[in-house]
């Protein structure tokens, strides 16, 4: 998945908004949020997550709901855009509702070998 927003720091993130293009419309979209990332998976992370400015594709703040997790059961979610050109390796539950994974991907690691043009659109997990 891409990584498009941190709640929080960028030099210390501990959970992840992560995105995918859509298929046709290449348009970046919200698809899930982050576990708790390990301290260790995030402590090598300083200077390689950029903030982005306003031409980054998601509203601040995201919608209750938009990164997983009941509709309306939440407050919007404030968060710090970044550019978003790293890729994250992540193992997600199939449960899908509204376009996004319903329940918080697990974080397993930063794919720097993968740039985000080689992430699979939409949902396709494979």
């Amino acid at each position: 998945m891409i990584i498009g927003g941190v709640p929080g720091s960028v030099q210390a993130p501990r959970t992840l908004i992560l995105g995918r293009y859509e298929h046709r419309r290449r348009r970046l979209r919200v698809v899930a949020r982050s576990t708790r990332c390990p301290l260790r998976r995030g402590a090598s992370w300083p200077g390689l997550l950029a903030p982005a400015g306003d031409e980054h594709p998601w509203p601040q703040p995201l919608p209750a709901g938009w990164a997983g997790g009941l509709t309306g059961a939440q407050e919007p979610i404030w968060y710090t855009r970044v550019l978003p050109e790293l890729a994250a390796e992540t193992a997600v539950d199939a449960a899908v509702e509204h376009g996004r994974w319903r329940h918080a991907v697990q974080y397993l690691r930063l794919r720097s070998d993968l740039a985000a043009r080689d992430v699979p659109q939409g949902l396709d997990i494979e």
